[in-house]
């Protein structure tokens, strides 16, 4: 059975109707496949989720691995096998399996996965030991959080002026740990001071400055040089 809190919205707790799985502390749950291996008698079953996690070092996932036999139904009786949860590849910096080996106990095992401040998908996989028997596994998204810094460069810092020159302009949100703020498409609006233009489509002409969207938390414009001297700024704000 899959159980799911929601922190934000203590009144629509309660259990999913589902088969033995994973629980998942948290706002975000899917599920989207299953898949058994035999081990005798006895079917090891690990669903696979894919999951959303804040990058901020606190929050934390959790696995459940259950025991089935050969009708699907749950073996209560094992109190002695042995779950070992692990990393597909244990260098990405994403996040960490708290507790790798777990006894179950009931014909259950459960687990901790904890975010790093670095965005990106954690894949884990568990086996059943000490049969080397595979399971396909979870993976985790552990996402970037909001813009707090905006950062923008230019292939050059010397233009002639006349208009016919420009160069490539950059610009990256990141969040409060220097990922780049790519979970969803966020506000921003640009301004241009001094002897240039952008060619960044304005989306309500209405507002001050140029409002557009950044997806993926990267945006490219040309800026490109004015009819007379001077020192053109590009300005970007967020929220």
């Amino acid at each position: 059975l899959l159980a799911g809190t929601d922190p934000l919205n203590a009144a629509d707790e309660g259990q999913i109707d589902l088969d033995s799985g994973a629980s998942v502390r948290g706002l975000y749950l899917s599920r989207d496949e299953v898949f058994t291996v035999s081990k005798e008698d006895v079917l090891f079953e690990n669903k696979l989720f894919t999951s959303l996690l804040p990058a901020d070092g606190n929050s934390r996932l959790f696995l459940k691995a259950e025991l089935i036999d050969e009708n699907g139904k749950p073996v209560r009786t094992d109190d002695t096998s042995v779950v070992e949860f692990a990393a597909v590849d244990p260098s990405n910096p994403y996040a960490e399996v708290l507790r790798e080996q777990v006894r179950v106990t009931e014909g259950v095992a459960e687990s901790e996965i904890l975010a790093n401040t670095v965005s990106g998908y954690y894949e884990v996989t568990a086996r059943l030991l000490p049969q080397t028997l595979p399971v396909k596994g979870t993976t985790v998204y552990v996402y970037p959080g909001d813009p707090t810094a905006i950062e923008m460069t230019s292939n050059s810092a010397f233009l002639k002026s006349g208009g016919l020159n420009s160069t490539e302009v950059d610009l990256v949100l990141k969040d409060r740990y220097g990922n780049i703020a790519s979970y969803r498409a966020y506000d921003v609006t640009l301004t241009v001071t001094g002897p240039g233009t952008i060619d960044v489509k304005d989306d309500d002409s209405e507002q001050v400055g140029i409002q557009t969207k950044v997806y993926e938390g990267r945006l490219g414009m040309t800026l490109t040089s004015g009819d007379t001297e001077g020192t053109a700024y590009v300005t970007a704000s967020y929220g």
